[in-house]
């Protein structure tokens, strides 16, 4: 996983970034993410496009192509990525959403999804593989993310009612209370995932994977 991050740190790519598209990027990111809802698509599928977005403002290239529509297109591919395949929308339908949501007044055609969805791919080079730091945050606590010493550590106020000296078992009883442990470094790690990837100087700057072990410790 670790090896398939962009990272802009070593690439030095974070002080060329557009400043139209820094700009507009938390405006994008809703617009992303509004439409990724309506569409029913997976949380996973919504932080893999926005990846590809910052990627392709990271590539210090000029990009002809609307800001909108290219956020459009990094949404049909990664839904493509990710999503089951027999469910995803064609493009008729990712186009009325959008076009539902920014209002008819800014219509686009087929041939305009297509042409931004193709650009991505060429810029992207073709590479969708991409872990985000939802990913790692996800493959952490699908690993475990505390330990049955660290349980053993918080001996007071409701802990101390599962805990015996150094002799700590999982049973039905404490189970709870760790899933509890669990639950809330869960929360606190979302509400730090929303705040970051909007935050272009952290987001831009350095790799998934090193952000997510942040967001993991301050949790």
């Amino acid at each position: 996983m670790k090896t398939n991050v962009y990272d802009n740190y070593f690439k030095n790519s974070y002080h060329f970034i557009s400043s139209e598209y820094l700009l507009s990027r938390s405006s994008l990111f809703s617009l992303i993410r509004k439409i990724s809802n309506q569409m029913g698509f997976k949380s996973q599928t919504f932080f893999l496009s926005i990846y590809y977005l910052d990627i392709l403002f990271s590539k210090n290239r000029k990009i002809d192509c609307n800001y909108k529509i290219l956020g459009l297109a990094c949404l049909l591919l990664s839904s493509k990525y990710v999503e089951n395949d027999p469910c995803i929308p064609n493009l008729a339908t990712f186009i009325k959403v959008y076009n539902n949501i920014v209002g008819y007044k800014y219509i686009i055609s087929a041939t305009d999804l297509f042409y931004a969805e193709v650009l991505t791919c060429k810029m992207l080079g073709y590479k969708l593989n991409y872990y985000t730091i939802y990913d790692f945050d996800s493959f952490f606590f699908g690993h475990g993310i505390i330990k049955i010493e660290q349980l053993r550590e918080m001996n007071n106020g409701i802990y101390s009612n599962f805990m015996n000296g150094n002799n700590f078992e999982i049973n039905s009883s404490n189970s709870i209370v760790i899933r509890k442990i669990l639950e809330k470094i869960y929360h606190k790690s979302r509400q730090l995932l929303e705040l970051i990837v909007n935050n272009s100087n952290i987001c831009l700057k350095y790799n998934s994977l090193l952000i997510s072990i942040c967001i993991m410790e301050k949790s």
